[in-house]
């Protein structure tokens, strides 16, 4: 089981913040990964794109549009309570060069401001 520390909306009324306590994951994974998580036992199996990753907290970072069957049950979700499953870091990393900024874009809906 993985434990929602933090949940925060970041854009009205369906773009949600998590952070999750994921320590074995946290200290695997690299830019460009993903998870796939499942609520309960009679849920589906989705998988969402890490946001951040921080090793020395033993977290990850999610962002969630609530849009679908899944995202949306997970919305009710707040801190304190957990998935059951978590599986990852799964897919191929990104290979970033340090050669200086990076600029990343992505599909979907326009933020209307940066995130904290």
């Amino acid at each position: 089981m993985a434990k929602i520390l933090e949940k925060r909306l970041i854009r009205q009324p369906d773009v949600f913040y998590y952070k999750i306590a994921a320590p074995l994951v946290s200290r695997k994974a690299s830019p460009g990964q993903f998870v796939i998580i499942r609520l309960h036992e009679k849920g589906e199996r989705i998988p969402l794109s890490l946001a951040d990753i921080n090793p020395a907290e033993g977290t990850i970072s999610l962002i969630v549009m609530a849009v679908g069957k899944t995202t949306s049950e997970l919305s009710g979700y707040e801190a304190g309570e957990e998935i059951l499953d978590l599986c990852g870091p799964l897919g191929m990393p990104t290979h970033v060069e340090q050669i200086g900024r990076l600029f990343l874009s992505a599909a979907g809906s326009a933020w209307p401001r940066s995130i904290p």
